[in-house]
């Protein structure tokens, strides 16, 4: 039932036959898909869920018929050059983070004398990384945003897992308890999974 309600999402999408109504039709599927499953975890048939759910394909038409034309060369050219700018940038910020963080590294633990958790630095480093990368790929007409964003959400949460994992084992030297957190870590990405946005 879901593939049919995607299916007529997709036709009205067509038939509005603009790029907006094209990058807007993911969107749509997506947002029916989750009223659809709502309403079927609630004990709904699927065909209730279908029906109830397709009553709102008319609003749709009207939401996706009322979106922008196609965008001017000239808008076109202005925006393939800001995403070019934004990962000139981009890039220019990655590399003075990663150049900054060695002498930063090396001068903290020197003065700190506190070299068994300084090295955590690189993986914060990586965590702004990975956000910086993901600002890159959100804006990239090319990649699906959503995938971006989750992708990016998962890597961070990872990322924050290994660093509170060192961090709470070198403050209660409990490594033998403390390695628990991965267990948390993938029950709370199965939770993620299943939100997807």
């Amino acid at each position: 039932m879901k593939k049919e309600l995607n299916k007529k999402i997709i036709k009205i999408c067509e038939e509005a036959g603009t790029a907006a109504a094209a990058e807007k039709c993911g969107e749509l599927m997506d947002e029916l898909d989750r009223e659809y499953d709502a309403r079927v975890e609630r004990g709904m048939t699927e065909l209730e869920a279908y029906r109830e759910v397709s009553r709102r394909l008319d609003e749709i038409k009207k939401l996706v018929d009322e979106l922008p034309e196609e965008e001017t060369e000239e808008e076109a050219a202005d925006r393939k050059a800001g995403f070019k700018n934004l990962k000139r940038i981009i890039g220019k910020i990655s590399s003075v983070m990663w150049l900054l963080t060695v002498p930063v590294y090396l001068v903290g633990s020197m003065v700190t004398g506190w070299w068994k958790a300084s090295w955590l630095i690189f993986l914060f480093a990586s965590v702004a990384q990975t956000i910086l990368s993901a600002v890159v790929d959100v804006n990239n007409e090319k990649k699906d945003r959503r995938k971006v964003l989750r992708k990016c959400r998962s890597s961070v949460m990872w990322q924050m897992t290994v660093i509170l994992y060192f961090v709470l084992s070198f403050a209660t030297n409990m490594w033998g308890v403390t390695w628990l957190i991965f267990i948390a870590a993938v029950i709370a990405q199965v939770i993620m999974g299943k939100g997807k946005d």
